[in-house]
């Protein structure tokens, strides 16, 4: 059943007709469509009416922060996310949405705040993840190496997470690649990434890797090109191949086109190369 569906069945329980729940449900149905300007003018209208009920209220402010996001438009997005959050505290995926707005605006300190907060509502792979990545860009690995960690054994299962924080602990000094075989011996398997933990084991090496994808079906060739290249230099970088990473560094950044957040890790580490 769609979402403003559901949202209109329990508008009917709490005999919320308005003309402002109208504007509501219309902008919820044009969010799922895609349809941003007509979602940002339905949220603007049922808040402006003021005659929606006080439960939708904070939903409004998420329905139209989502789709100012998708016009790229972060500044206002964050604003009406950060009014969700100042009618209803517990507003978890207000906080969600914060957290990536937060780093649309270069804004570490308040990440770092909305991240804790949300986290305290609730456990979250997202929110962990999206602190290990401002721990490793704040040179805090073995910060960034535990927060990738518990990601990786929370659901949904993600296997890359164990390399995510097998390379910070390679940036931090400590990797051992005994110690990430025995963490990692009850979810490796031969299929992908199997080949990338099978170089970090050192069973393996970039070259096999690279054929093992080739091999594969065209469908993920891409993403999987993109995720070893990354992981390689990884590799590369704690044997201190600065100039064997920082090729692989670069040949992720261009490839990565359809993964921003690969990308943009890709883009980091060959800038620190420079």
């Amino acid at each position: 059943m769609r979402f403003w569906m559901l949202v209109g069945l329990a508008a009917t329980a709490a005999g919320a007709f308005a003309a402002g729940y109208d504007d509501f449900a219309m902008g919820v149905e044009a969010n799922e469509e895609s349809k941003s300007d007509i979602a940002i003018a339905s949220f603007t209208k049922a808040l402006k009416d003021g005659d929606l009920a006080a439960t939708y209220v904070p939903t409004a402010y998420y329905g139209r922060a989502i789709a100012y996001l998708r016009k790229q438009n972060c500044f206002l997005s964050r604003n009406d996310a950060s009014e969700a959050i100042r009618l209803k505290p517990d507003y978890f995926d207000a906080y969600l949405l914060r957290v990536n707005l937060d780093n649309c605006m270069h804004d570490d300190e308040a990440q770092a705040a909305d991240i804790a907060a949300g986290l305290a509502l609730k456990p979250d792979v997202t929110l962990l993840k999206s602190r290990a990545i401002l721990k490793w860009r704040k040179g805090d690995f073995a910060g960034s190496a535990g927060d990738f960690a518990a990601a990786a054994k929370a659901p949904p299962l993600d296997t890359s997470l164990y390399l995510w924080s097998a390379a910070a602990l390679m940036h931090a000094g400590t990797y051992d690649p005994a110690g990430f075989a025995q963490r990692t011996a009850d979810v490796r398997s031969r299929d992908w990434p199997g080949p990338v933990f099978d170089l970090y084991l050192g069973k393996s090496t970039p070259e096999a890797v690279l054929v093992r994808i080739a091999k594969d079906d065209p469908a993920g060739r891409e993403l999987r090109k993109c995720q070893a290249d990354f992981f390689i230099g990884e590799w590369h970088l704690w044997r201190l191949e600065k100039d064997a990473a920082k090729s692989e560094f670069f040949d992720a950044a261009n490839e990565c086109r359809g993964t921003v957040f690969l990308r943009r890790m890709a883009m980091l580490e060959y800038t620190k190369l420079n």
